[in-house]
């Protein structure tokens, strides 16, 4: 049988973000390459702009502020457009360099945005030509596109101006409905002579008769009044600064600041495709956080209106950080529940229940995306507030912090008192989920399993925190803990745990991957998942068996790695290799791919915090008792080298394979008392090296080869 084969990888543009600021940049290697008549429609009408997370609310999108193009044209006047391209991305750096041509002119060029809010951009012109004299024109104005009429909604008030322009640098402003911001754009051009224009709109920095080995610096920065105080001149100050250091010394401090980042994850593999994923969703994570540690799914307004967060989404994102040693990103993520909580008691309070009620979607603030008085949607689902106490939970889970458990216990128990006053019922002698809508965002349902699954996981970790503690626990925990154990029961048919009391068990779904993962480290019943990889099998890969049918969704393939990795973790290696096929050109994972073969959302987050989540339980996991490394290994895999990777009951482990041969084991017992743990090492494919070993670790670190 020939092997099937999949479309080519789609090229889609890059998006520069530091979780407060986002650029969209295409193949020009900026915010396109202005001929005046390049359509770009085709990318989701994304718009290659710079936009704002702390722009959105609930009735406004991310808003494209502005636009920075830049123009080509020989010394006649004549416009050029890109003809040929090479691009890529540095996640260890967060750079993006391209190499453009464009008939009259060759450049290199580097773009990156730091933390500060200073977007780079360095020309290298690597080559001329001497008789048309290519002409460099950078250019600041509202944002539009060829295409759609070039029409682009703007909120009410809006309004785009360049009120002024020295020898270096342009100064702009910005506004609509609350927001009040500055632009400053600063050019360094070696000694070539800048000519600045400003037509009220618009402004244009001219740099004449390039030549090889010219090298030009733009640096933009934008600042307003949602995120900083001093806004009127913190974006000319910051350009100033940046014109002064100079592009070599901010380079050096931007690359330094993400090397200390990645390099807190260290794992090597051979398969460098799937290595470079990684790389790339570690950075997604990091530059989807804003200040405050909120993570938005959606870094641009194309995305369902960007700079919004799906709190149950973001136990992904929590466990993805948990197993690859980013402890302090982690810790800023919980932070942000602890400060939005403010709002989420208003809302349970608004509904007259205890505790906190955190929406299902927030924006960077906490606030929700679907109402105002959360009586306006009073059945939308709320198995989102479980995971987020399963979050508080894990920290100490994974990395045994006992400090970070007393800080978060109080809110998981305020979590838990609310979805037991607002969801909980008593049937026949059991406790269930009252009809709610389904957390496939459906119909309302009685039992709603993930409901069920994510409050048994919250009183479980509740209790044990307490124990943990040595705080008491009231009764009433226990007696709901039992009683949903019991409403549990009733979900299950035929051996398969169904989304709802009185589902009719159409195909198997997908969902029994996630309730999988829910209940880890034990899990679910292995014939649930066996059945869901079974007839979840899309026409490119795993999919949706009921509602949400498509090609391929790839963070069902990442939910189905996880399921796996300590059921038959060579599945686990099958569908990342799988999923890998299934990126853009730059590596980014797109949501789904829809029946008709259209790619939607590129830069889902999900899909890449479920990828690191799926490769680190790869390499290794446990299901309580018994720990597996490598168990899924390829046996071509024989150079591996990974460190401090830790598991759900709080194992960290680092391994070393050179040549097929093991050369260092060593496990972290992250709990302040004795262990004993089974161990099963790679697997018979490694001949001797595979191993199953009983040991018993202490606290700390423990050298097992």
């Amino acid at each position: 049988m020939s092997e099937k084969k999949y479309p080519d990888k789609m090229y889609f543009p890059f998006v520069l973000g530091n979780g407060l600021d986002s650029v969209m940049v295409d193949y020009s290697g900026s915010m396109h390459c202005d001929s005046g008549h390049l359509h770009i429609e085709q990318h989701e009408n994304s718009i290659c702009c710079w936009e704002k997370v702390s722009h959105r609310t609930r009735t406004r999108f991310m808003v494209p502020i502005a636009q920075f193009p830049y123009r080509i044209t020989g010394y006649d006047g004549e416009l050029y457009e890109v003809g040929s391209f090479s691009q890529s991305f540095d996640p260890y750096k967060a750079v993006l360099y391209t190499e453009v041509e464009a008939t009259i002119i060759r450049m290199r060029i580097s773009t990156f945005l730091t933390s500060g809010g200073l977007y780079v951009e360095r020309y290298e012109v690597i080559w001329a030509d001497k008789d048309m004299k290519p002409v460099l024109i950078f250019i600041g104005r509202r944002p539009y596109y060829w295409g759609a009429n070039s029409e682009i909604k703007f909120p009410d008030g809006y309004k785009l101006s360049f009120p002024k322009g020295s020898e270096d640098i342009v100064v702009g402003e910005y506004g609509f409905e609350e927001v009040k911001g500055s632009i400053c754009i600063g050019v360094r051009a070696d000694e070539k002579n800048k000519k600045i224009e400003i037509e009220g709109e618009k402004s244009y920095i001219k740099i004449d008769d390039l030549k090889k080995g010219n090298i030009i610096e733009r640096y933009i920065s934008l600042m307003d009044n949602t995120h900083t105080n001093g806004y009127e001149t913190e974006s000319e100050m910051i350009v100033k600064k940046a014109l002064s250091e100079g592009y070599k010394s901010i380079y050096k401090k931007h690359i330094l600041e993400w090397k200390n980042y990645q390099q807190l994850t260290e794992v090597e593999i051979p398969d460098k495709d799937m290595e470079d994923i990684y790389r790339k969703s570690l950075w997604l994570i990091k530059a989807s956080q804003y200040k405050n540690g909120f993570i938005t799914e959606g870094l641009y307004s194309a995305f369902k209106g960007g700079g919004y967060t799906c709190h149950w989404d973001m136990l992904f994102a929590c466990r993805a950080l948990l197993t690859s040693n980013q402890k302090e990103t982690v810790l800023k993520l919980l932070d942000y529940y602890h400060q939005s909580s403010h709002y989420a008691r208003i809302y349970a309070k608004q509904i007259n229940r205890p505790g906190v009620y955190f929406p299902m979607m927030a924006d960077w603030q906490g606030k929700s995306m679907y109402f105002e008085n959360a009586n306006e949607w009073r059945n939308i689902e709320k198995y989102n507030n479980g995971c987020i106490a399963m979050q508080l939970f894990d920290i100490y889970r994974f990395l045994g912090d006992k400090e970070a458990l007393k800080k978060n216990l109080p809110l998981i128990k305020e979590i838990v008192d609310f979805l037991i006053a607002e969801l909980v019922i008593e049937k026949d002698g059991a406790l269930v989920i009252k009809p709610n809508e389904g957390a496939d965002e459906n119909i309302d349902r009685l039992n709603d399993t993930a409901h069920l699954l994510t409050l048994i996981e919250s009183l479980k970790g509740y209790i044990e925190g307490c124990k943990v503690l040595n705080e008491e626990v009231e009764e009433k925990y226990y007696t709901v803990l039992e009683g949903l154990k019991k409403g549990l029961k009733r979900n299950y048919k035929n051996g398969i745990l169904l989304q709802f009391e009185g589902d009719s068990l159409r195909p198997v779904p997908s969902a029994e991957f996630t309730f999988h993962i829910f209940c880890q480290p034990e899990g679910i019943p292995v014939k649930c998942i066996k059945e869901a990889l079974k007839y979840n099998m899309g026409e490119w890969g795993l999919t949706n068996s009921g509602t949400y049918r498509n090609l391929i969704w790839p963070w069902t393939e990442n939910r189905a790695a996880i399921a796996f990795s300590c059921v038959e973790p060579k599945v686990t290696y099958e569908r990342l290799k799988h999923v890998i096929n299934f990126t853009s050109t730059h590596g980014i994972f797109p949501e789904k791919v829809r029946p008709d073969g259209f790619w939607i959302l590129f830069g889902y987050l999900s899909s890449h915090t479920s990828f690191i989540y799926a490769l680190n339980s790869l390499l290794c996991n446990d299901k309580g008792k018994k720990l597996f490394i490598g168990a899924g290994f390829p046996e071509e895999w024989e150079d591996v080298i990974f460190r401090n990777i830790y598991t759900i009951s709080g194992y960290g482990v680092s391994l070393t394979i050179k040549k097929g041969k093991v050369k260092e084991l060593i496990i972290e017992n992250c709990r302040d008392f004795e262990r004993e743990i089974k161990i099963n090492l790679l697997n018979p494919s490694f001949g001797k090296e595979h191993r199953i070993m009983l040991k018993k670790l202490k606290p700390g670190k423990n050298r097992i080869l």
